[in-house]
């Protein structure tokens, strides 16, 4: 998929006058994705847990979606850090995920085998269960840093662009430790989350190598 340069820097403009702008973050992700989705796509494949969940082809927002089967896990867990982070929010997993969805480069992902659907939509999910387990709040600066987190796990250049984008707004520390965060941990996307929404966060973050964040101010758990 070619880079369109020009709708990214559209995105970032939009971006820019409002950091609450979902379609133009996914614009942006989308516009500069190139062979990045697919290079993850195969890193998923070639992943035991990974490969499993794709032939499962499950749904993980029907899980994030489910409020009782969230409020039923105990605290200290990775599933009440995720009903924390919710809390005062208006999240729908299932409409970000098709939001990404229809951003992302279906028919070139049909043309490689890719589940057309699952693929892009579980990514999405899995970047909200992120959040948790990075420590970054859904705040601009958190976003921001969460994003250099990303880049680091999917090489995505939308990514990076978003990230950098913050720390011209926050200063680069902060957003360089995510980045860094992000090459030091474990890949987030071949993990069974709904096994691991019972577990305690801090196993998992230890299990992952999610190392705290020092230069962000965190009001997460």
């Amino acid at each position: 998929m070619a880079r369109d340069w020009l709708k990214a820097g559209r995105g970032l403009l939009r971006l820019r006058r409002d950091y609450n702008d979902t379609a133009a973050v996914f614009d942006i992700i989308a516009a500069l994705e190139g062979p990045s989705l697919w290079r993850a796509y195969r890193r998923m494949r070639l992943d035991p847990v990974g490969r499993a969940l794709i032939e499962a082809g499950e749904e993980l927002s029907d899980r994030l979606m489910d409020s009782a089967w969230v409020a039923s896990h105990p605290l200290g867990s990775v599933g009440a850090a995720y009903r924390a982070f919710l809390r005062g929010k208006r999240f729908n997993a299932r409409v970000l995920a098709d939001a990404l969805l229809e951003s992302a480069d279906v028919p070139a992902l049909r043309r490689r085998g890719a589940p057309a659907a699952w693929w892009p939509r579980y990514v999405t999910d899995v970047h909200d269960i992120a959040h948790v387990i990075a420590g970054y709040d859904s705040d601009p600066k958190g976003e921001g840093c969460l994003m250099a987190f990303t880049f680091a796990q999917l090489e995505g250049l939308g990514y990076a662009a978003i990230a950098a984008g913050s720390a011209l707004l926050f200063g680069p520390l902060a957003v360089a430790e995510g980045y860094a965060r992000g090459r030091r941990a474990a890949w987030l996307w071949a993990e069974d989350w709904a096994a691991r929404f019972a577990e305690p966060l801090a196993d998992v973050r230890r299990r992952l190598n999610v190392a705290p964040a020092r230069h962000y101010a965190a009001r997460l758990a």
